[in-house]
């Protein structure tokens, strides 16, 4: 279902309503969540991994963001989105949704959105939005760049737009990203490259793979707090950890390669 069904329903239910021609969302809007189509990517840190091989490298970090959903579309900051609202609708409208944590779809006024202060993604991924931001690549519509309004009562409809030259880094402070928390699975390692040890192999997206190989790379959000909405909160943390995989040698193999090695010494000792 693709996030143009949100921008005929959601997004423009929320107008047609203002016009008379509808009504807000109700909580009583709810669908039994589906795993979105095409949704490739699994938990790769079970005990049938982790038997068949060893990280050569990992690591973990946690990121601060704001959860919401599009019952909070019309709602104005802190509490939903609203600054925003009309850009969202353009951004999103083009692409399918990428579903929430674990490729779970909600539907309608239950799907997430997340909101990150642009500041606190790391540069690898930054230069992975921009690029997708200018509509070069496939994946375009998966994150949508803004700055922040003055204040709870602007509109920001368009897009921060990356020159050829890219953004300045020092306007990262007033800039925001959001997006489904679905799109995060694309780039997971890139998210927790610049704390590891080893950047470059889990910058190189071509080995980040949901299948587990001999050196490959593997990545997930392992967890993810909930907003404390009795407080009309919208803060989480979202825990990402990502490895680069080692394949254990069968102990068959092991055993037959200490053998020779004890029966040397043997020798020697004669």
């Amino acid at each position: 279902m693709k996030f143009q069904a949100i921008a005929l329903s959601a997004f423009a239910g929320g107008a047609a309503a203002q016009l008379g021609m509808g009504r807000p969302p109700s909580p009583h809007d709810q669908a039994k969540a589906t795993l979105v189509e095409d949704f490739k990517w699994r938990d790769p840190f079970t005990e049938a991994t982790s038997s068949l091989f060893t990280p050569a490298c990992e690591v973990t970090k946690t990121f601060p963001a704001q959860q919401y959903t599009l019952h909070q579309l019309y709602d104005k900051q802190p509490l939903g989105m609203w600054s925003w609202a009309e850009g969202l609708k353009e951004v999103f409208s083009e692409r399918e949704y990428p579903g929430g944590f674990s490729g779970l779809d909600r539907h309608g006024w239950d799907r997430y959105i997340l909101l990150m202060d642009y500041a606190d993604v790391p540069l690898r991924a930054k230069q992975w939005i921009e690029a997708q931001a200018s509509g070069k690549t496939a994946d375009h519509g998966l994150f949508a760049l803004f700055q922040k309004p003055k204040d709870k009562h602007q509109k920001v409809d368009d897009q921060v737009v990356v020159p050829e030259a890219g953004l300045d880094r020092a306007d990262d402070a007033s800039r925001v990203v959001l997006f489904a928390p679905g799109a995060l699975y694309k780039i997971l390692p890139l998210f927790v490259s610049e704390s590891s040890n080893c950047a470059d192999v889990l910058e190189d997206l071509s080995k980040y793979s949901p299948d587990a190989v001999d050196g490959g790379v593997v990545a997930w959000p392992i967890s993810h707090s909930r907003p404390n909405l009795r407080e009309k909160k919208r803060d989480i943390e979202i825990v990402i950890k990502a490895q680069v995989l080692k394949a254990n040698e069968p102990a068959a193999k092991a055993d037959a390669d200490a053998e020779p090695e004890a029966k040397t010494v043997t020798k020697e000792e004669l």
